[in-house]
């Protein structure tokens, strides 16, 4: 019997296509796989991003509960991971750089609060206590830590001190050239006040041997009060928690 052409021809494209139809979806599984895998991978790398951004806000949280235990007052602006003493906790006399007297036991309790929370955070928990008397205003008190948290050690990169003024130009005579000179100096003197309170403090550093506390300045360029550049509540500190991240896969830290 002879075959007909044209029946094993049309067989002949039914195999064919059924072929690519099958090499299609294989493709396609294939593909899919590799997207889920990827997106899995990219859910990975953003929890490992977000884990430390979480951790930061239960630290300023933390800080900012021990504080209201003592009677200080401070806000915490989660999004910029700061920690700001408002004006009933630290103020500053226009054109100077140490807080009114009556305020420096403030900066006792909080070298205490901090004195007990950061070192669960810092890479190295700090040197024992100098054998140096502390100043007559600062009131050292032991603050029970509470638990560190698992992984914890070595999550914080920088706790900067930040110094912030009014707009209105500095007078002749004052030992400042500019607001900028005189916000750092604020920074700087906060930051030396706590030392000399909890000098514990000094040996705090982060995973690559670091410093963990620093200061910086910004004169007047970063108003809370931003219609009345004035205002004294812009003579400010600000304590801003920097994170250390895990670098990426594939991506090395600097």
């Amino acid at each position: 019997m002879r075959k007909n052409p044209q029946a094993s021809f049309n067989l002949w494209i039914t195999d064919l296509l059924a072929s690519m139809v099958f090499v299609f979806l294989l493709i396609l599984v294939i593909h899919s796989l590799a997207l889920k895998t990827e997106q899995e991978k990219l859910l990975r790398e953003k929890e490992k991003l977000q884990h430390p951004l979480t951790l930061r806000q239960n630290i300023l949280e933390k800080v900012q509960a021990l504080l209201n235990q003592e009677g200080l007052e401070a806000q915490v602006l989660v999004k910029e991971g700061i920690l700001r003493l408002t004006e009933k906790t630290i103020a500053f006399p226009i054109g100077q750089a140490m807080p009114y007297k009556e305020q420096l036991e403030n900066l006792a309790k909080l070298a205490n609060v901090l004195q007990s929370v950061l070192p669960c955070f810092s890479h190295q928990p700090g040197s024992e206590a100098t054998g140096e008397a502390p100043p007559a205003w600062c009131s050292q008190k032991e603050i029970p830590p509470s638990t560190c948290p698992s992984q914890s050690r070595g999550s914080l990169d920088t706790i900067l001190v930040e110094g912030h003024t009014d707009a209105m130009p500095l007078k002749p005579g004052l030992m400042f050239r500019d607001n900028l000179s005189l916000s750092a100096s604020r920074a700087t003197t906060v930051l030396r006040v706590l030392k000399s309170c909890r000098n514990e403090l000094d040996g705090l550093s982060n995973k690559r041997g670091h410093p963990l506390l620093a200061a910086s300045g910004y004169s007047y360029l970063r108003p809370i009060v931003a219609e009345d550049p004035n205002d004294p509540r812009n003579r400010r500190i600000d304590i801003r928690f920097l994170m250390s991240f895990d670098s990426p896969s594939g991506m090395e830290e600097p």
